[in-house]
């Protein structure tokens, strides 16, 4: 008995591409790293790549993959090349079989294309690929490349890389200057909004309403394909350049130490001198301000506190800022990513007892960089543009710095712009506690002691002859 196979010879019309889509589409360098803007056509472009691939090169087992940063954006792609494979003329079913529960489409030649998530970089090792797609790079982790460049060693498959800018802090923005600067076996493209209109994929209508209504950061990134963090950036840059002459080292570091009451009823904290201590003392309680108010004669400071809380487990620090209500002055900062929650709080209370019985205003739990986005943040994002706090440390100062607004125009940590949202949200350090210490200050009175001058020769001690005068009406509503 003999089996004759009859093998069908199928030629697919697939989608046409204006000159710099196909320029990208068509590159032959094993990494291509194409920067975009949104519907360029880098999605299209990169389907027809991938499946071409597939057709080409594939064969039983032979794996080609769409990755995007989460299982539901691969969805997409995936609905769009099996709707253009079921709903094509000339393209008969047993070619293709797309199996919608696992997002694949195998094909007559033995290859499957899969559609998968980067959220789960786990699930990425393991098999051997032929081909990829990392779709919106930029928005995929490090860690889930890293997975995916093991998968091609064997087969030394090539690789697109696409995605809109997000900032500069990310691996994709990285891999891009690299391939721009002529990295071998690389190569970089570029395709703005105005490029699409020129190829007939967009309106140029379309273009210039979304530049009226986008800030420019997020046009920029989103159309234009540029970075612009430095139009991102939260807190003023005039505002913070303005605090280098307040920067200056503190005048006593401090410690602390555990113990246990007499009574056995529980733990305290106590502060300790301590050479390099994590307790940093830029003023001292019994400070009194280099001008009295008008009236007094002596005063006592109140000093509010903002807390910002971690695990303790090596990540972010908890953090806690000291300023002083009357001229909002950073009086002491304390930050470790060691300390435990529990003793954190013991610390804390601490503080507030050496700081004149000093409010404290505590993060709600695992809440970090939202307490920003409320009226709250706001508040110290004003303050810091208006000069109004005068900051002392130099890592307080540092650290606003690296926040700006993510792509979906969120407060985030720079560093953090890689990571998921939810994770972002999480993260606490020494801005979100110096916000909260702007309002333990705003609901604390100014002093929490005052003498005021009783007689003329008291009054002379202080102010020199002649007593004081009325004051004039700026002094009066300073005070």
């Amino acid at each position: 008995m003999r089996l004759v196979v009859f093998i069908m010879a199928i030629t697919l019309q697939l989608p046409a591409l204006y000159a710099k889509q196909a320029a990208f589409v068509n590159d032959t360098a094993r990494y291509t790293a194409c920067e975009a803007s949104t519907k360029s056509g880098k999605t299209i472009g990169c389907m027809t790549w991938l499946l071409r691939e597939a057709c080409n090169r594939g064969g039983p087992g032979r794996n080609f993959w769409w990755i995007a940063p989460i299982y539901q954006q691969a969805a997409i792609a995936y609905t769009r090349m099996a709707n253009w494979l079921r709903g094509t003329p000339g393209i008969p079913r047993m070619l293709f079989a797309c199996t919608d529960s696992r997002q694949t489409i195998r094909l007559a030649n033995g290859a499957v294309l899969w559609f998968k998530g980067a959220d789960n970089e786990d699930s990425l090792y393991g098999e051997d690929v032929y081909a990829a797609v990392i779709d919106e790079a930029s928005r995929c982790s490090e860690a889930a490349w890293y997975a995916i460049r093991t998968t091609i060693t064997a087969t030394q498959a090539p690789v697109k890389l696409i995605g809109n800018v997000q900032g500069t802090a990310n691996w994709f923005y990285r891999m891009c200057r690299q391939a721009q600067a002529g990295k071998e076996n690389w190569s970089y493209h570029h395709l703005t909004a105005y490029d699409a209109v020129a190829g007939g994929v967009l309106a140029a209508e379309e273009i210039e309403d979304a530049k009226r209504t986008l800030p420019e950061w997020a046009f920029r990134e989103l159309y234009l394909a540029d970075a612009s963090d430095s139009l991102r950036v939260v807190f003023a840059p005039q505002g913070l350049d303005a605090q280098r002459p307040n920067l200056r080292d503190p005048i006593l570091t401090l410690d602390y130490a555990i113990k246990q009451r007499r009574e056995g009823t529980g733990q305290y904290a106590v502060l300790v001198p301590a050479h390099n201590g994590p307790i940093k003392v830029y003023m001292l309680p019994s400070e009194t301000p280099d001008k009295l108010p008008f009236g007094l004669v002596e005063v006592e400071r109140s000093f509010g506190m903002g807390a910002d809380v971690s695990e303790g487990v090596g990540a972010s620090d908890s953090v806690a800022e000291v300023f002083a209500c009357d001229n909002m002055e950073q009086a002491c900062e304390f930050a470790s990513n060691k300390v435990s929650p529990s003793d954190f709080g013991r610390v804390l209370a601490a503080l507030g007892q050496y700081y004149n019985e000093a409010l404290v205003c505590p993060v709600r739990k695992l809440h970090g960089v939202t307490t920003l986005r409320a009226r709250i943040g706001v508040r110290w994002i004003d303050a810091i543009a208006k000069r109004t706090p005068i900051l002392r440390c130099v890592d307080t100062l540092d650290q606003h710095r690296q926040y700006i607004y993510d792509e979906a125009g969120r407060i985030t940590q720079q560093a953090l712009a890689e990571l998921p949202p939810h994770v972002r949200d999480r993260h606490g350090d020494r801005v979100i506690a110096c916000a909260l210490a702007l309002r333990a200050c705003g609901d604390s009175p100014v002093f929490a002691r005052t003498v005021k001058a009783t007689s003329m020769t008291w009054a002379e001690s202080v102010y020199g002859p002649g007593g004081y005068k009325q004051p004039g009406m700026a002094e009066a509503k300073k005070w």
